[in-house]
């Protein structure tokens, strides 16, 4: 029970770290980033978080997690 907690956790903290590099230190054309570049009027443009990339990685970070506890509780 203790391996999975720990994987748990590590899984979510490396999600939210993902998440807090792709909204903070990324730009709108790179493909690890969940920001959206949105032209609002001919000079001005607006960022918004796109939630389908935010669950896609949430599934990824969850699926990797699962693999992880399954090969660590295989051993």
């Amino acid at each position: 029970m203790n391996k999975k907690i720990i994987i748990t956790l590590l899984a979510f903290l490396a999600f939210l770290l993902w998440l807090f590099y792709a909204i903070y230190f990324s730009s709108g054309n790179e493909w690890w980033t969940v920001i959206q570049v949105k032209p609002t009027s001919y000079d001005t443009a607006v960022g918004v978080i796109s939630p389908v990339k935010v669950i896609i990685g949430a599934g990824i970070f969850t699926l990797v997690g699962f693999l992880i506890y399954s090969i660590i509780n295989k051993l």
